[in-house]
C-alpha cells in the first residue's frame, strides 16, 4: 500500500455482510475503562476517558472474520500469506455518548513500525454512525511514541495540539479504512448511538520467512 491510507467502500457481498453484523451480537463482550489502553493502571491518570467494551472471539468467530480481513488486504495489496500475520481482531463498541464528538487519545497502534510499511492497521465499520476516525500527517518519525506515552495528560495535550489532520473518516456500514501502524490517529465519540468497530493489525513483516510453515501442511 504506497498511500498514506484508504477508505474502501462496500468492501464484502451483502449476504455475508449481514451475517457479519448479526454475528456481532452473540461476541462476549466486555467493559473497559480505556478503548485504547484497556485496563491497564500505569495509563489510568493518562488517558481521556472513553470507556465502552472490547470483545473476546471464539476461534470460530476469527475464522469466520477471516474472509473478511482477506478481502480488505487484496483490495489494498497487503500480503498475507500466513495467519499468524494478522496480530490482533478486537471488535470495539463504544458507548460514551459525547455531543460534541469528543476527539478521544491520540496514539499510535505499533510504535515501532517503519513509515515504509510492515505493520497497517485495519478498520471495519458495520454500521452507520456519527464518532469519525481521524488520522494525522505525524508518524512516530515525527514524535517519537515512547517519549510521548511516558508524558503526563497536559503535556501530551500540549504536543497534540501542534497535530495537522490529515483526514477524517466518518463510520458507514461495510466500510473499511487502512493505514501503516505508526501513523498518530484518535476515535470520537458518537453522540448518536453506540459506535461499533472492528480493529485489525497485521503484521507483514516477515512474509518471505512466513511464506512456508509447517501448519500449511499438518491436513495433508
Amino acid at each position: 500500500m504506497k498511500e498514506k491510507f484508504l477508505v474502501l467502500d462496500n468492501v464484502i457481498p451483502p449476504t455475508y455482510f449481514k451475517q457479519l453484523v448479526d454475528s456481532i451480537f452473540d461476541y462476549n463482550w466486555k467493559f473497559s475503562s480505556s478503548l485504547t489502553y484497556g485496563d491497564d493502571e500505569e495509563y489510568v491518570n493518562f488517558h481521556v476517558l472513553e470507556y465502552g467494551f472490547n470483545a473476546k472471539l471464539t476461534n470460530e468467530q476469527r475464522y469466520f472474520i477471516l474472509p473478511l480481513i482477506l478481502k480488505i488486504c487484496d483490495l489494498s495489496e497487503i500480503q498475507v500469506l500466513n495467519k499468524n500475520q494478522i496480530s490482533k481482531i478486537i471488535p470495539r463498541l463504544q458507548t460514551m455518548l459525547s455531543p460534541n464528538n469528543k476527539v478521544n487519545d491520540i496514539h499510535v497502534d505499533y510504535p515501532n513500525a517503519r513509515e515504509e510499511g510492515s505493520y497497517y492497521v485495519i478498520i471495519f465499520y458495520p454500521h452507520n454512525i456519527d464518532g469519525d476516525t481521524i488520522l494525522y500527517n505525524e508518524t512516530t518519525l515525527d514524535f517519537s511514541y515512547s517519549k510521548f506515552s511516558r508524558m503526563g495528560l497536559e503535556e501530551k495535550k500540549e504536543v497534540t495540539s501542534k497535530f495537522t489532520i490529515l483526514e477524517r473518516i466518518t463510520p458507514k456500514e461495510n466500510r473499511a479504512l487502512i493505514f501503516r501502524g505508526n501513523r498518530y490517529h484518535a476515535s470520537s465519540s458518537p453522540s448518536k448511538g453506540p459506535r461499533c468497530i472492528i480493529n485489525i493489525h497485521i503484521d507483514d513483516h516477515k512474509i518471505e520467512e512466513n511464506f512456508i510453515t509447517p501448519d500449511l501442511y499438518n491436513n495433508a
